[in-house]
């Protein structure tokens, strides 16, 4: 692997939803940022949204 360097003005770890809301909302006040994750795009990061797609639908209590 080779190492690489960069010069940021913001660093945003992780790539969940949060950070992404971050990392935007820097780069729109004009802010040069990196976002940093341990996955490849699409394949990390968390949000509601895929807990539900990986464990399936939730149903109400006496209804299924």
């Amino acid at each position: 692997m080779e190492i690489q360097n960069f010069s940021t003005d913001i660093a945003v770890i992780g790539g969940g939803g949060a950070a992404l809301r971050a990392a935007i909302e820097a780069a729109e006040r004009g802010q040069n940022v990196i976002l940093v994750d341990k996955g490849r795009p699409g394949r990390s990061g968390a949000t509601p949204l895929r807990s539900v797609e990986r464990t399936g639908p939730v149903w109400p209590p006496g209804r299924r």
